[in-house]
């Protein structure tokens, strides 16, 4: 499976079995494994594509720093949405036991997103750096950890 022009960032695995990868030349690339064949070549962003995830119900979501822009692919009717705007989170994004998402900004928070009503639900502060890894431990624990070298614990 050779088929980008840059640097792959992600890969995931889609519950039918096919590969998602995802490259520095802002695509994103649903491969059917067993034939070692793309099935969708999906120009994401005009900008590198800096989270990255799969749905359970297959859709793809995939936000680019550069844009502030989360784009979910809807792969079973084949087009991009834009679902979310003014989004500055970076590394990680995460998808919360109940539908919500969890995203790492730039000003140290985490921010927990309402992917229906699209709006801020719940802001998270207490790091000084970067937040770089985040965990939803269980339904009402979320732990975080950062550049600062600490963990927080919270939802």
């Amino acid at each position: 499976m050779h088929d980008h022009v840059n640097t792959i960032l992600f890969l995931s695995k889609m519950k039918n079995g096919d590969l998602v990868s995802v490259s520095r030349d802002n695509r994103i690339k649903i491969w059917n494994y067993e034939l070692s064949s793309v099935k969708t070549n999906i120009k994401a962003h005009d900008n590198e594509i800096t989270s990255f995830l799969v749905l359970e119900n297959g859709d793809i979501l995939s936000h680019s720093n550069k844009e502030y822009k989360l784009k979910q692919w809807k792969t079973n009717e084949g087009f991009m949405d834009e679902i979310l705007t003014d989004t500055r989170w970076g590394k990680p994004l995460i998808k919360l036991s109940d539908g919500d998402l969890a995203g790492a900004y730039p000003d140290f928070s985490i921010k927990i997103w309402n992917l229906q009503s699209s709006k801020i639900k719940k802001e998270l502060f207490g790091h000084t750096s970067h937040v770089q890894a985040l965990l939803q431990f269980d339904t009402d624990t979320l732990i975080s950890g950062s550049s600062d070298r600490s963990e927080k614990f919270g939802i």
